[in-house]
């Protein structure tokens, strides 16, 4: 339970509003919400504005709005003491919100009487654009890695591609072998003198099954035809990614 000293915008004093329908006692307005976003998908917020008007001919005050969201998430905003709503007036209640699904609103008046509100559409269009373009290539909408970030982990179209760069792959490239540049030779002793040569090679991977790739993997990034090869056998660095 949420206590709210004041939430609220001044009271407008006025004769009865033009839209008081005859005995329409205490109404709540309020219009749709869209969320905009700071970072993609993420950090998106949207100010909810609740107008309450007193279409009675007594004076009313306002002890409680709650707002359930679709989510099943709730919230009770307590006035203390109860916020006056003169006979003919209204008043501008705004809550900030942060996902989207619709909200339903219920009043409570200083007498006990309890108002039920319209249900209010809150939007978030980048986030519904993510929906669209994962459901699109079949992915998986969540958050991954430790930082927890909201992506959407699509199948890589050339999964299982063979690949010389991380920059080749939808996803990441994974090392997988070497591949000889120059072949070894064998030991060979001439006139008290011996001599041998290591195989060489150049690493080559296959591009991963998913575009998210996370964890400690044999990642192949920076690889470039110019690079020296490696003297073989060569361990494979492992390198981590969150």
């Amino acid at each position: 339970m949420m206590h709210i000293a004041l939430l609220l915008t001044a009271a407008w004093s006025a004769p009865l509003p033009e839209d008081c329908a005859p005995g329409a006692g205490v109404v709540l307005q309020a219009p749709s919400v869209v969320l905009r976003c700071a970072d993609g998908a993420e950090a998106c917020a949207g100010e909810l504005v609740v107008t309450v008007r007193n279409c009675e001919a007594s004076a009313q005050s306002i002890a409680a709005l709650d707002l359930v969201q679709a989510s099943g998430a709730s919230v009770r905003l307590e006035f203390s003491p109860a916020v006056a709503l003169p006979a003919g007036t209204r008043r501008a209640l705004r809550w900030g919100l942060g996902r989207d699904g619709a909200v339903t609103l219920t009043l409570t008046l200083g007498d006990g009487r309890r108002v039920s509100g319209p249900e209010v559409a809150v939007s978030n269009p980048a986030l519904d654009e993510l929906r669209r373009s994962c459901f699109r290539c079949r992915g998986v909408l969540g958050r991954f890695g430790m930082a927890g970030v909201l992506a959407c982990d699509c199948p890589a179209a050339d999964r299982g591609k063979r690949c010389f760069d991380g920059g080749e792959c939808e996803g990441a490239c994974l090392v997988e072998t070497y591949e000889v540049v120059t072949p070894a030779a064998p030991r060979r002793c001439r006139g008290g003198v011996c001599s041998a040569r290591l195989a060489t090679g150049r690493p080559v991977g296959r591009c991963s099954e998913r575009t998210l790739v996370f964890g400690c993997k044999p990642y192949l990034d920076g690889a470039h035809p110019d690079d020296p090869p490696v003297t073989l056998p060569a361990h494979v660095a492992h390198s981590c990614r969150d």
